[in-house]
């Protein structure tokens, strides 16, 4: 896919630049009176060099959720079980995680993810929040923009597994609903998988999103989730 292909060319060059700053031999300093350099903390052949593997997770899972893992998560120890077979297992069906503010729908839905990755499927998942992902869209109407509205829809409609987190947040416009709808609509026709979280129940998505959209994700397995908003927890609770 040519979206994979620019990223991975970019980031191959962030990462030789990196290579040749951290392997070049830095230019001696002389203390006046001595012969003898003084040490650098640069050691030519010593850098620490990432896997393309690292760069790219750092380019799907947003830094705020990188520590998120089935290991660390505050839940029901079948619910976790399940979702890590889920994980395991490629392709994955689509799925929907529902649930109140703080429940822990992106926390889990990045450790499937980070399951995912260690299974070596890094190059087939992308994580995107729905509201991000429409003002991206939104972005490529700007003539200055390097991409089409069509190369973006691209992108969101050709990765094997898609990850929109929050489905709902977002304003609920004409264009917005029409936009969502295509994108799901082609992953469906395409039959890529896609899992998504939402605060709404499946009544609320109707209402808000329309007809259209309900009767695509009732085709989903849905697993709603309940409890308390962990973000909300003090020390000691």
């Amino acid at each position: 896919m040519q979206h994979i292909k620019k990223i991975l060319e970019e980031m191959r060059v962030e990462e030789e630049i990196r290579r040749l700053l951290a392997t070049a031999s830095p230019t001696p300093s002389i203390t006046p009176g001595t012969e003898k350099p003084e040490s650098s903390s640069i050691i030519p052949g010593k850098a620490s060099l990432r896997s393309e593997q690292e760069v790219w997770m750092e380019k799907v899972i947003p830094a705020k959720y990188r520590q998120c893992s089935f290991s660390n998560f505050k839940g029901g120890s079948g619910l976790v079980k399940w979702l890590t077979d889920y994980a395991t297992k490629w392709p994955p069906h689509s799925l929907i995680l529902s649930g109140p503010c703080g429940a822990g729908k992106t926390h889990l839905a990045i450790s499937i993810l980070q399951e995912q990755i260690q299974h070596g499927h890094w190059l087939d998942i992308w994580f995107v929040s729905s509201p991000e992902m429409l003002r991206e869209i939104k972005m490529t109407y700007d003539p200055d923009y390097p991409l089409s509205e069509a190369d973006v829809i691209d992108k969101y409609t050709e990765i094997e597994f898609l990850v929109i987190d929050d489905l709902g947040a977002e304003a609920a416009t004409d264009w917005s609903i029409s936009t969502f709808y295509l994108i799901l609509d082609r992953r469906h026709r395409n039959d890529t998988p896609t899992l998504i979280t939402t605060n709404l129940t499946t009544q609320e998505i109707e209402e808000k999103l329309g007809a259209r959209i309900a009767s695509r994700l009732s085709e989903y397995r849905t697993i709603q989730l309940k409890g308390i908003d962990h973000r909300k927890m003090t020390p000691g609770q």
